[in-house]
């Protein structure tokens, strides 16, 4: 499940809990509802379409829509003929995310079948429309899944078959379903990377002295050696949760390697390695004041070129993501899209020419928009929003803010005011997030808004348990 999935599901989970409080509330309140009163049923709606890519060779998109009876399936359209199809077959729970295998034939995708929360991986033949579980072992959960255009019959997908406690790296044929080990879990691996040819050659550890360590070995024999050892209160987030991996990946020869690291810094920076020594040879990309944009608790957002995957450009989220280009190529490109719609966007996906991008438009006070964009023609087509009903309301804005705390430490924060109203004596509900592995981020919140529709100010702090604010917590202590 991606960042906005998961922030939405569980908002969506909240909303019903909260209306039956709220209710309460507002029976006894007066406030004046100008603009008028949005029903419950907008803000919890499921997305008509979401999760929008663009396939390796560029002739079809996918994405995830609701099927005749409401669940949530995955959908390709030929891009020439504009034929739409619903390929995967899902009847309960839906499918929270999906990518393209290089082949262009096929489609992964994990899903849990049985309630358990044992996702496996599946994968779609477009062809002929067959659905295989690429993972077909009792009391298993499938979790990274690794691609590479050299290997494009092939994926490699992590799962605790050997232990239920260790992910180990399994290879499987798409066209067979054969599968075999590829590399072992020495028990303290939480995630692993492939260099260009799909060969497993480094892996993210969490050690028993609670040192993040970036592990690399020359090839798919040699032995393990430690490269980059980053001590507990310096760490990432990601390198500190199952499934999280600090490293980016290797360049195109295999000698360099990009990480995400905090070692001898207050934020996360993207940086580059020599993968024979470990030296750091120079910082792609830092900010002084935020780390790099993540997503949930796997991986950075990052722009990569499809042919040698070299880092385009990388995001860091302080009040908002702002991107900063690393290859000056596409600094051309940031600028025409970040100027096209009010918000925030990523790159969700590029062909392989690199010339069509699938992109996400996130914003505060309306539906997320989904372009397409050539890179050719400089040009973005609006596809589709994902709850276009949202549109018809006046919906409010959440401002981003710092709040001092006694100390000088700055918690980064949002408020969200009622809209059409006098910002003045408002009753104020602090919506305070989980964690420690989350934060509050800047985008359409459906509980916020429902509260300001209602008449609520709502304040929502990333206090120092926060993602966001661990960085700084560690930069102080360090003084």
């Amino acid at each position: 499940m991606n960042r906005r999935s998961a922030h939405l599901t569980s908002s969506v989970l909240y909303l019903h809990t909260l209306a039956i409080a709220l209710t309460l509330v507002f029976s006894a309140s007066s406030f004046a509802q100008d603009p008028p009163l949005i029903p419950r049923k907008v803000f919890d709606a499921p997305a008509e379409h979401d999760l929008l890519t663009i396939s390796p060779n560029g002739k079809m998109i996918a994405y995830t829509a609701p099927s005749e009876k409401g669940v949530n399936n995955v959908w390709v359209e030929d891009l020439a003929t504009h034929q739409k199809r619903m390929v995967t077959r899902a009847t309960q729970r839906g499918i929270g995310g999906y990518q393209w295998a290089y082949d262009n034939e096929h489609l992964l995708y994990q899903s849990d079948e049985n309630g358990n929360e044992d996702n496996h991986l599946y994968s779609v033949d477009l062809k002929s429309s067959a659905i295989r579980d690429l993972t077909p072992f009792l009391d298993i959960r499938s979790e990274q899944v690794l691609l590479a255009p050299s290997r494009p019959d092939e994926v490699l997908v992590t799962m605790n078959l050997r232990d239920s406690k260790l992910f180990d790296v399994y290879r499987v044929n798409l066209q067979t379903g054969a599968t075999v080990m590829d590399a072992q879990n020495p028990g303290d691996v939480i995630g692993w990377t492939a260099d260009q040819n799909l060969v497993v050659r480094a892996a993210t550890a969490f050690n028993d002295n609670l040192e993040t360590v970036v592990r690399v070995r020359d090839s798919g024999k040699a032995p393990w050696r430690d490269l980059l050892k980053i001590p507990f209160e310096q760490a990432p987030f990601l390198g500190q949760v199952n499934g999280g991996n600090i490293i980016v990946g290797f360049s195109q020869d295999g000698k360099k390697l990009v990480v995400g690291s905090s070692k001898g810094s207050p934020t996360n920076r993207l940086v580059e390695l020599d993968a024979a020594t470990g030296k750091e040879l120079h910082v792609l990309a830092g900010d002084p004041e935020a780390d790099l944009w993540q997503e949930f608790s796997s991986h950075f957002i990052l722009l990569r070129d499809p042919h040698d995957n070299h880092v385009q450009a990388a995001a860091f989220d302080y009040m908002k993501p702002e991107w900063r280009a690393v290859d000056p190529a596409v600094a051309a490109d940031l600028k025409y899209l970040a100027a096209l719609q009010a918000g925030v966007f990523l790159v969700s996906s590029q062909d392989m020419s690199g010339n069509k991008w699938a992109i996400w438009y996130f914003t505060d006070n309306g539906p997320t928009s989904f372009y397409l964009y050539d890179r050719t023609a400089h040009k973005a087509q609006l596809l589709f929003q994902d709850r276009p009903q949202l549109a018809q309301y006046k919906l409010a804005e959440m401002r981003p803010m710092t709040i001092p705390a006694r100390d000088g430490f700055k918690l980064v924060s949002y408020l969200t005011l009622p809209p059409g109203n006098p910002a003045k004596n408002l009753p104020l509900v602090l919506f305070v997030h989980g964690g420690p592995w989350a934060r509050d981020e800047w985008g359409f919140d459906p509980i916020g808004q429902m509260l300001a529709n209602r008449g609520y100010a709502v304040l929502q702090v990333n206090y120092r348990a926060s993602i966001i604010n661990v960085p700084y917590m560690n930069a102080a202590n360090e003084k």
